[in-house]
């Protein structure tokens, strides 16, 4: 009886990974443990090369990226839909020697910038700006802003839900938020996405250097 329910719990597993709801449950698909640090390079590709063979019209648009959210070492892998916009649809960590989806509100945003000097991601999206700072597997949100995103919007200034003066709040976003200048200089954008091919992932994957 044991065997029988152990062989139904993995077609069961099965069909959850390569089902209707395409890649995004692959939290713990290659989470088998290893004390290489270099791992995470085979797992990453591991994981794109199943993004490779899904048929094309759920593959079309879809791209890679990837960045060190939390300045650690080793990057995060973001699954990217440029037909949407540059913005991600699942970010993956490498932690403990598994493969971990990253949990978040990341994916309802437009913009993604990288903080200046700084760990963690700016999202903006209809007068909100938050910053995020990747805490294990999931990504905090620290501070978030708001300001009046229609010109027919009441003039409130808010950070972490508080009414503050416009002062305090221009205060904290330009200490976290890099300038336009900033950005260009010091390249604070995320990577240009890659399309997932064999190519790009012994290329982008293997010689990734921190």
């Amino acid at each position: 009886m044991s065997s029988l329910i152990f062989v139904i719990v993995m077609l069961v597993t099965t069909n959850v990974i390569i089902g209707s709801g395409g890649i995004s449950d692959f939290s713990s698909v290659y989470a088998e443990h290893t004390e290489s640090t270099h791992e995470w390079k085979e797992v990453y590709a591991k994981l794109l090369r199943e993004y490779a063979e899904l048929p094309l019209g759920y593959l079309a648009g879809r791209t890679f990226i990837l960045h060190d959210i939390n300045h650690d070492g080793t990057p995060e892998l973001f699954i990217v839909n440029v037909q949407a916009g540059i913005f991600p649809e699942s970010i993956y960590t490498f932690l403990e020697g598994q493969l971990i989806q990253i949990e978040g509100d990341f994916f309802a945003y437009f913009d993604i910038t990288v903080p200046f000097d700084r760990p963690g991601l700016i999202t903006q999206a209809y007068g909100k700006t938050t910053l995020l700072e990747l805490h294990g597997n999931t990504l905090v949100a620290v501070e978030k802003m708001e300001r009046p995103f229609f010109p027919d919007d009441e003039q409130r200034w808010i950070i972490n839900g508080n009414d503050v003066t416009e002062r305090e709040y221009i205060y904290l976003y330009s200490s976290i938020m890099p300038s336009w200048e900033e950005r260009n200089v010091n390249d604070l954008y995320l990577p240009f996405p890659h399309n997932i091919t064999e190519e790009t992932i012994q290329s982008v994957i293997f010689n990734w250097q921190p």
